[in-house]
């Protein structure tokens, strides 16, 4: 079923509390700036980037914060509720976080207020590493596969992050996944389409305005 992003919403708002879903997303993943092996720019080696198309599980208006502080108990951590949750999107610029609420289910950058994202818990394996059920990468739309794959994820994507912070051992992962990029969700049995061609709503922001 071919639905807006507002129709999308509202069909997700009618479920309370938190929710699972699968989605369809396109992303461009972050390279880093040449091959760890060769000294390649990554430029010349894909010179019109790579697009990852993805299909995963994933939870919806869950609470990273507390999210954590059960992770935390479970695993007999001696302060589980001594887990601060940082902002999402902290930097120099903004250090308590870049990343506004809207709604129940999207985050907006404070420095891009017209481009939305849906925040998510992505389905994990035991180390708390998010999976896919079936994923891909493409350049300039040919998929990649064998030792060009096995290349890419070596020399060209940056290395995983740890949990550090959270101090658990399986580790509580959160994205945020542009709303451009999100092709298809699925739930209560039924599969939307998300228009990205229709009218684009006009979103108001008070707190994020400028004249």
């Amino acid at each position: 079923m071919l639905v807006s992003l507002v129709e999308l919403l509202e069909l997700l708002d009618a479920h309370k509390g938190a929710m699972i879903v699968t989605m369809t997303t396109k992303t461009q993943p972050k390279l880093l700036a040449k091959s760890r092996a060769t000294g390649e720019s990554t430029a010349a080696r894909f010179p019109g980037g790579i697009d990852r198309l993805a299909y995963g599980r994933f939870m919806l208006a869950s609470n990273y914060g507390d999210n954590v502080q059960a992770q935390r108990e479970r695993e007999g951590h001696d302060n589980p509720e001594g887990f601060e949750a940082a902002g999402l999107w902290a930097s120099k610029k903004h250090p308590e976080g870049a990343g506004r609420h809207f709604g129940r289910f999207m985050v907006i950058h404070a420095d891009k207020p017209g481009t939305f994202y849906f925040r998510c818990r992505p389905h994990a394996d035991e180390h708390g590493h998010p999976v896919k059920i079936r994923s891909e990468y493409r350049a300039q739309d040919t998929e990649i596969t064998g030792d060009d794959l096995d290349d890419l994820t070596v020399n060209y994507l940056p290395a995983k992050g740890s949990a550090y912070k959270q101090q658990v051992d399986k580790e509580i992962p959160y994205r945020a996944y542009e709303i451009a990029g999100v092709q298809t969700v699925t739930f209560g049995g039924e599969t939307y389409e998300l228009d990205h061609e229709g009218e684009t709503p006009e979103w108001i922001v008070p707190e994020l305005a400028t004249a």
